[in-house]
């Protein structure tokens, strides 16, 4: 008997074929493992790709100036280090472009007997335009806030309807900190960098610090004229106000700096996420080669007749290997495709939330998985091969 190349992978088909629940079930542990490590790293994928574009319409001349120091546990939510002056002095520094402060603050919202907090964000309405391209601000309904704006807010779409039990509407008032506000513009939610607080108001620069006592900047925002001038832009920045401070209590962070800290701590939880998905890949390994065992003892006879006809022990070890790795291989190509419609689900729902997130599909990267899904398979399989191959043919014809 002669097995040849062509000959082997459908002679292992029909062999599990004929072994249809143990074969599925087989499949299982592949296929989940496979859809788990599919979907993480797309979607994975979809984030940094969201990340990126987010930084694109912002620009990479960009430089964040936050409170606090950034190796200590103290947060933007809690440390007020930077002063209203600090912003005349950073648009003094040669090379930069635009200085974009955010006064913030706490209050209580009012509707009715109903009230919720809510965060004051105050920013100076000619800098709508430079928020507008970040995902800060996207005026859905209404108009975006304008000088003299003075008992006038912006709010976000989601906080219209979650907020309290009937859903606000434009130009209706409510009470914020006991002071009667307009709505006069309704924005979508925010979606700068996956995440924002949706029950955030948006308010002039002179109302947020007349109405509610929100005196200086809780962050700086800076734009330099150029990505190549950066490194001198920031350094000239701290040096400043360093100087003005009379010590180190902020710190500064370019688009870049920032992308590139997001792209490791995504690929971080990726690795710990992925390392736990592998946990199910070596189950459906264990589970081919428990499957793969049985066949062996099952067909004994049947391999005892292949060996007295003239079947060598390295095809007999061909053709076990080849029905473990098409286990793997069908495992792979079902995983891919249900992980891929996992992934794509997921940025859709997170379209529906106004989450730009697009979808990723990297074919060369799937490919190296269904690759390593074959090889786990023929991992698997290797031993139960290897002892159908050493048996011999006469008590293999006799064994019952």
């Amino acid at each position: 008997m002669r097995l040849s190349d062509i000959e082997l992978p459908i002679i292992a088909l029909e062999n599990l074929r004929q072994q249809k629940l143990r074969s599925y079930l087989t499949l299982a542990g592949i296929v989940i493992g496979i859809v788990i490590i599919v979907a993480l790293v797309s979607v994975g994928q979809s984030m940094q790709k969201s990340i990126e574009r987010q930084f694109e319409s912002l620009g990479m001349n960009a430089i964040f100036l936050e409170p606090g120091n950034e190796s200590s546990l103290a947060t933007t939510a809690i440390a007020r280090t930077i002063k209203e002056e600090d912003v005349r002095l950073v648009e003094s520094v040669p090379h930069v472009k635009e200085v974009v402060p955010f006064y913030e603050g706490s209050a209580t919202m009012k509707k009715g007997d109903e009230e919720t907090g809510v965060i004051i964000l105050g920013i100076r309405p000619e800098q709508i335009p430079a928020l507008e391209n970040i995902g800060y601000i996207g005026i859905k309904e209404g108009r975006a806030i304008t000088k003299g704006d003075k008992y006038n807010m912006v709010i976000y779409e989601d906080f219209t309807k979650n907020a309290f039990k009937d859903e606000i509407k434009l130009r209706e008032r409510l009470e914020v900190n006991d002071v009667s506000m307009r709505v006069v513009g309704i924005s979508k939610p925010m979606s700068f960098m996956g995440f924002g607080f949706s029950n955030m108001i948006i308010v002039s620069k002179d109302s947020a610090r007349e109405l509610f006592n929100v005196k200086d900047p809780m962050e700086l925002m800076i734009t330099v004229t150029d990505k190549s001038k950066i490194k001198e832009a920031k350094a000239r920045i701290e040096y400043v106000l360093e100087k003005a401070h009379g010590e180190k209590d902020f710190y500064l962070m370019s688009s870049e700096e920032i992308l590139q800290a997001s792209g490791i701590v995504l690929s971080l939880v990726q690795i710990i996420l992925l390392g736990i998905a592998s946990i199910s890949i070596v189950v459906g390994g264990v589970g081919i080669m428990n499957t793969m065992l049985m066949s062996v003892i099952e067909r004994t006879r049947e391999i005892g007749v292949m060996k007295a006809i003239g079947a060598t022990n390295s095809r007999v070890l061909s053709l076990f290997l080849a029905e473990s790795a098409i286990i793997g291989a069908i495992g792979g190509i079902i995983g891919i495709a249900i992980g891929l419609l996992i992934a794509y689900s997921i940025t859709v729902i997170a379209g529906m939330a106004n989450f730009d997130l697009p979808f990723v599909a990297d074919f060369g990267l799937l490919l190296i998985i269904f690759i390593f899904s074959i090889a786990v398979g023929a991992a698997a399989g290797y031993v139960p091969a290897k002892r159908a191959a050493s048996l011999d043919p006469v008590e293999a014809l006799h064994y019952e």
